[in-house]
């Protein structure tokens, strides 16, 4: 299946749907031939956990257009099916790509993505336990997702103020040593001269 497209449950999970076809029992054996309904599947993801996913079915569609319903699960994620029903029909997407985060490499992102951390909203809201499942990096990328998504979303251009501080943290870094290189050159032009008098000063008192 194509990169599928998470949304965010009141648990703080993220889940995502996919179309399967299961075989309809009662059908093929009634035509002698295997018969498939249309099914709506629900996975649920912990980003920062990679125990194995739960799954739901959601609904399932007979060749002949009959819909079977599974309350207890459109019911408590119903908010989630409608956006992606929205989606698959060109609606908004849910949630921003981590391919939007420009200080994350290829090889970061896929890994992230194998943490079942998949957006930058994900990401920004990583919770202490999944900052560890993640390891070395993790806090900082965590911050710099927060950090982006507050600036995308019209608050403090925190990221913007970052990179304008490394930027003068370098220019002062260079001005440090040329000054440095320049308080060389005048210790050279002194230890030439020597001891005493300058030498004009010198010469002007012998005449």
């Amino acid at each position: 299946m194509a990169d599928p497209l998470f949304f965010k449950a009141a648990d703080g999970n993220y889940v995502y749907f996919e179309w399967v076809p299961t075989e309809n029992k009662q059908e093929s054996d009634k035509e002698g031939r295997p018969i498939y309904d249309k099914t709506l599947m629900m996975h649920v993801t912990s980003p920062g956990q990679t125990r194995t996913i739960p799954s739901f079915w959601i609904k399932r569609i007979s060749l002949e257009g009959k819909e079977v319903i599974n309350r207890e699960y459109m019911a408590r994620y119903s908010d989630q099916v409608k956006k992606f029903i929205e989606a698959e029909e060109g609606g908004k997407m849910e949630g921003t790509p981590l391919e939007q985060l420009p200080f994350l490499d290829v090889h970061v992102r896929a890994m992230l993505r194998s943490q079942n951390i998949h957006t930058a909203e994900a990401l920004a809201e990583l919770p202490e336990n999944g900052v560890a499942n993640v390891g070395m990096g993790g806090r900082e990328w965590k911050m710099k997702a927060a950090a982006w998504m507050e600036s995308a979303n019209g608050g403090a251009p925190l990221v913007r103020m970052a990179s304008e501080n490394a930027k003068q943290a370098k220019q002062i870094e260079s001005l440090q040593r040329q000054l440095a290189e320049l308080a060389g050159k005048f210790e050279g032009i002194e230890e030439k001269r020597g001891p005493g008098r300058p030498r004009k000063v010198a010469e002007a008192e012998a005449a």
